[in-house]
């Protein structure tokens, strides 16, 4: 019989996360029922780490191409994407989330909690909502749990280099279930090209709604206001980051705003 659950892990040059990451993993309250999958690590990364992951990997194309293959190395019937440097919220999540796991259809149903967005001072609780995919991703990869034969069948668009997480989110939406655990799961360390994840989101909405029309799709009015919408909001996130942005930089204490301004 398979393992309950198979925690992903992709790394790139990152030892102190990677421990970071397995010590939140240790730290999980009764939850044997667990394998580590790290993709991305060195021999001198993993000699870091000492024992721990079950399964390792080298992955040649970039993030999308390594959270695939974290999905065929693992063995659990859930998997659970858990970054370097990523860690979960509480030291009880997986105690919490191991019995919904259990009696839900791993083949069909995606789980996702809210998360925590962190880095140097400060710490944000963001709510996870499904209802609002359509519009903007609120879902964050790291807080998810999704059945490894599910993530299998629907995979990670290797030809993204952000925004893949949306992708697939805007792709299970048109027949998966989706089941909010109401609770954080995971805390999302804020660094690094993933952060980037506001305009990458507007970029995959409108590839999604140019990839209906392409295909003869049709297009419903809230389609076509979804698709405003996500126009507007590019616009206007570009222009803040070309013309306000520098200005903030400019000003003395205003660097730590301009590197992270608010999205829209």
């Amino acid at each position: 019989m398979s393992r309950l659950l198979s925690i992903v892990t992709i790394t790139k040059a990152d030892r102190i996360g990677l421990v970071r990451t397995k010590a939140s993993i240790e730290q999980q309250q009764n939850c044997p029922d667990i394998e580590w999958v790290v993709v991305g690590a060195t021999d001198s990364d993993l000699e870091v780490v000492g024992s721990g992951p079950a399964a390792t990997g080298l992955c040649d194309g970039g993030i999308s191409a390594a959270l695939n293959l974290g999905a065929r190395l693992a063995t659990g019937r859930w998997i659970s994407y858990l970054n370097s440097g990523d860690i979960y919220a509480r030291e009880d999540v997986l105690m919490r989330v191991s019995p919904v796991l259990e009696r839900l259809n791993a083949n069909r149903i995606v789980v996702y909690g809210d998360f925590y967005e962190a880095g140097d001072g400060f710490r944000h609780l963001r709510h996870a909502n499904r209802d609002t995919i359509q519009i903007a991703n609120s879902i964050n990869h790291q807080s998810v749990f999704i059945g490894r034969e599910l993530a299998m069948r629907e995979q990670y668009d290797e030809r993204l280099l952000l925004g893949m997480d949306y992708d697939l989110w805007l792709r299970l939406d048109r027949w998966a279930e989706f089941h909010h655990l109401g609770f954080p799961v995971a805390e999302f360390h804020w660094g690094g090209r993933s952060s980037r994840r506001d305009w990458a989101s507007h970029q995959v909405m409108v590839r999604y709604f140019l990839r209906k029309l392409n295909n003869r799709e049709q297009m419903r009015a809230r389609d076509i206001w979804n698709l405003s919408v996500q126009l507007a909001r590019a616009w206007v996130r570009h222009t803040c980051i070309n013309s306000v942005a520098p200005g903030w930089q400019s000003r003395k204490g205003r660097t730590q705003h301009a590197k992270r301004p608010k999205g829209f």
